[in-house]
């Protein structure tokens, strides 16, 4: 098996697929169509919209994830900070019943235990290539409930690197050639865009658009090899295994009807199951 690897920021990244098409295709490539069926596989009217959401940020996506955070909160933030408290003549807050005693030590003081991923870093790779017969809704679900994961795994101390390794092969099984985009969307320790997250990692545009339009600029022997503008983009292929690292989650592909991610209830399992082997609770806890 060839393993075809290219590597980007997520800046070299939106100027690379930006550029034009090459010549050689028989009609519209896929990612520049602009078909009202089109749009409803995609997510978006046309490629120069898919580019604006990919360079702003998608802000309506990450508004609907909200309530996705909220219940992955629910479950992993009993990791949250644990407070602890004593009493002092300075503090946050009054203790009515020492001070109505003449208690000089009234005030309860609040001190914050040092959080549970402090210090340590969590590297989430997201393969989100998705068969054809996948749905738009399908794909927000998987990647909704990643930026939900990665919004608690911050808020509990982690620094999250979250990268795509949109992986695509040229047949379903046997020895095969397989073509991998690796795009650093976050580095550790760097502002966390939510919004460009939202659009990455949960938006069909980001693999119908964009990834569509790396695979058009290949090489026509790379193109012939994938079948990439003739009737097929190549197939979901797996990239599991690619952090080589314990503090790491691997999501996988969206292949028709063989994925875990056919409902929000259950992307949202999927991701609190991720995160109970990390954190190293028992499933049962957070299923």
């Amino acid at each position: 098996m060839a393993i075809h690897d290219r590597f980007y920021t997520y800046d070299q990244w939106l100027t690379h697929c930006a550029n034009p098409t090459p010549y050689g295709f028989a009609g519209e490539p896929a990612s520049r169509q602009s078909r009202s069926e089109t749009e409803t596989w995609t997510g978006t009217k046309n490629f120069q919209a898919a580019m604006d959401l990919a360079r702003k940020g998608w802000s309506e996506g990450l508004e609907t994830i909200a309530a996705m955070s909220e219940e992955i909160w629910k479950v992993v933030g009993q990791e949250i900070k644990k407070q602890t408290f004593q009493y002092d003549v300075c503090g946050d807050v009054v203790d009515v019943d020492r001070y109505l005693s003449g208690e000089p030590e009234n005030m309860i003081q609040f001190t914050e235990e040092q959080a549970v991923g402090h210090g340590k870093i969590i590297k989430i790779w997201v393969n989100t290539v998705a068969s054809k017969g996948v749905s738009a809704t399908t794909m927000f679900y998987r990647g909704a409930a990643v930026v939900a994961l990665v919004d608690a795994l911050e808020k509990l101390g982690f620094s999250c690197e979250v990268s795509t390794i949109d992986a695509i092969s040229e047949r379903w099984s046997g020895d095969k050639n397989v073509l991998r985009y690796n795009v650093l969307l976050r580095g550790a320790g760097e502002a966390l865009d939510l919004d460009r997250l939202a659009f990455a990692l949960a938006h069909a545009s980001w693999l119908r658009r964009l990834i569509f339009s790396a695979m058009e600029q290949e090489s026509p022997a790379l193109r012939r090899m994938f079948g990439i503008g003739m009737g097929t983009y190549g197939n979901p292929e797996e990239a599991r295994g690619a952090t080589n690292d314990e503090h790491g989650i691997d999501v996988p592909s969206l292949r028709y009807g063989t994925h875990h991610f056919q409902s929000q209830e259950a992307a949202t399992k999927w991701v609190l199951t991720a995160a109970a082997q990390l954190l190293g609770r028992p499933v049962e806890e957070v299923a």
